[in-house]
């Protein structure tokens, strides 16, 4: 019986040991996401802007697509010559490439160069006049992981 006992508490104390290393595991992997995005974000000030400027907002209430749109514009107003918007895009680390559609010639597709697993999927749709001029914007996030910094 004495056998049994002890068997049990170190049976026990084993899976107390195991659920505590899960956690702290959990915890360090937690504060590692926090730290990279904190970086992330430091080094992407426009991304900071609109990320921040939308957290806490319902979807439902308001249009986060508008707010979004109008913080791009304030950093990179419409008028802009596309070299100029291209080289705001590029020190925030954006990529653009030039797509065909019917509706414009002047459409261009920003994304980031490198995007982290552990951050939201960014996307910018930022489109041009016939004078090469910055026409509209669109800002998205297309995909956000299960814990967005």
């Amino acid at each position: 019986m004495r056998w049994i006992k002890r068997g049990l508490i170190f049976v026990a104390f084993a899976l107390l040991v195991s659920i505590g290393l899960v956690f702290a595991y959990a915890v360090v992997m937690e504060s590692i996401g926090l730290h990279r995005a904190r970086a992330f974000y430091e080094k992407h000030k426009l991304l900071t802007v609109i990320r921040d400027a939308t957290k806490g907002i319902n979807p439902w209430k308001a249009d986060l697509r508008a707010i979004r749109r109008s913080l791009f514009l304030e950093r990179i107003p419409l008028g802009t010559t596309e070299p100029e918007a291209l080289r705001a895009m590029a020190s925030e680390g954006f990529v653009c490439r030039r797509w065909n559609s019917q509706r414009s010639k002047h459409r261009l597709d920003c994304s980031l160069d490198y995007q982290p697993d552990y951050i939201q999927r960014w996307l910018i749709q930022i489109d041009f006049d016939d004078a090469e001029k910055l026409a509209d914007a669109n800002v998205l996030v297309l995909k956000s992981p299960p814990f967005s910094y």
